[in-house]
């Protein structure tokens, strides 16, 4: 089958030190299948904040893979209006090459952002392709959030054209694909229907790599892990994913044998390392490659998953850390939250509570038979189900039953002009 792909947002499998991520798995995949694909992407690294090329350009990344970048205007940080022109801009380079492009047989929508995966759906309508759409994040709702609770309703008007592609977008598709149940729950509210046999539930998941020679800065950062209980989060050190808190549970550790490792870069970096400067337990490693991440992983005992916000959020980290048998501790709320308590594989602690973050890392320190079987359930949990080899098995053959004429004779009426 000729399988298209859409998703702007992740960074691009070009070279090996790139972690793969959702879409360059289910590619994968395909690949292996049999399939062909097209990965339209973004010209504009989101997590480097970078182009990866000048112009709009076709990466052949093998016989079966090929990956076009469409270009924008890009952005210096993850919150602001010219990130949303950005998106635009992309979604508007789709239409002139999809038309000089031999129509799919199939197409994988991610969203966010929904702006390339509604063009994408129209798209699909006019040429009857069945359209999965796979949600990842719950935009546009997630914008409410950066506004004050009283002007919430005047806001949710202003975004009336933001709602209205997401839900058309929903609309169109014959399934539905949540990378939560949240995620699923809310595409099908959008889409106004019950669930159906091609809605699923599929978590990110994560490929685990094998530990390799360390590099000239993870040497020097196993020295200072030697002897401590090493607390690590991995990620972009943004907004929605703000390690702040670590630090606040930090001072209040100080006089412990525990160590606090920030793996990552993003537009906080400056900020948090003017704080941690003051914190002799606290290391900020900036932003490493898959080799570095394989070999930081077995120094940690326990990883985190901060955020600032009540929000209900699987963040991709959670898997990674799971993978290394790492208990997690979260204050991500749904899916995650109920998973910590259910398989007993770490603790959830409030938004922006430092105390309730150094009582959980306390308490594992002093109870290592409590760590250790926290431990071995997370490695258990992730082989059961966020493997990537099982999550992207069940992914595919589901791309593949959405091309039966049965199902796609089910996808409904024409999208309604904006």
């Amino acid at each position: 089958m000729n399988i298209w792909l859409i998703q702007p947002g992740e960074r691009l499998p070009l070279t090996p030190d790139v972690r793969k991520m959702r879409t360059a798995f289910l590619a994968d995949a395909l690949v292996e299948r049999g399939h062909t694909i097209i990965w339209w992407a973004s010209a504009f690294d989101h997590f480097q904040k970078k182009w990866i090329c000048v112009d709009e350009t076709e990466f052949h990344v093998s016989d079966s893979l090929t990956i076009r970048c469409l270009k924008g205007c890009g952005y210096s940080t993850n919150i602001c209006f010219r990130r949303v022109v950005d998106h635009r801009l992309v979604s508007w380079a789709f239409s002139p090459w999809a038309r000089q492009t031999q129509p799919p047989d199939v197409i994988v929508a991610s969203t966010p952002p929904y702006d390339l995966a509604y063009q994408a759906a129209r798209y699909a309508r006019r040429h009857g392709i069945p359209l999965l759409v796979d949600i990842r994040d719950p935009w546009p709702d997630l914008f409410l959030n950066h506004v004050p609770r009283a002007a919430r309703p005047i806001a949710r008007v202003a975004l009336t054209r933001e709602f209205s592609m997401m839900r058309q977008l929903c609309l169109s598709a014959v399934g539905i694909i949540g990378a939560t149940g949240t995620f699923l729950d809310m595409g099908l509210c959008y889409a106004a229907r019950e669930r159906n046999a091609s809605d699923r539930v599929l978590y990110l998941g994560y490929r685990p790599r094998r530990e390799g020679p360390r590099s000239e800065r993870i040497r020097a950062v196993a020295e200072r892990c030697h002897g401590a209980f090493v607390v690590i989060f991995l990620g972009t050190l943004a907004a929605y994913h703000n390690p702040a808190v670590m630090l606040d549970a930090a001072r209040r550790l100080q006089d412990r044998h525990i160590l606090f490792v920030i793996a990552g870069d993003g537009e906080l970096h400056d900020q948090l390392a003017a704080h941690a400067a003051a914190l002799p337990n606290v290391v900020m490693t900036g932003w490493l490659g898959q080799a570095d991440i394989d070999s930081m992983l077995p120094l940690a005992h326990v990883g985190v998953c901060p955020t600032p916000f009540d929000i209900d959020l699987f963040p991709n980290k959670a898997f990674v850390y799971f993978s290394a048998g790492l208990p997690v501790l979260s204050a991500f709320q749904g899916d995650l939250q109920q998973l910590l308590t259910s398989e007993q594989v770490g603790f959830h602690f409030r938004p922006n509570d430092g105390e309730a973050l150094a009582n959980c890392i306390s308490l594992l320190d002093n109870d290592r038979a409590l760590l250790a079987r926290m431990s071995a359930n997370a490695l258990l949990l992730f082989r059961q189900r966020f493997d990537v080899s099982t999550v992207y098995r069940e992914y595919a053959d589901l791309v593949e039953a959405v091309c039966r004429p049965a199902i796609a004779e089910r996808a409904p009426a024409v999208l309604s002009p904006l």
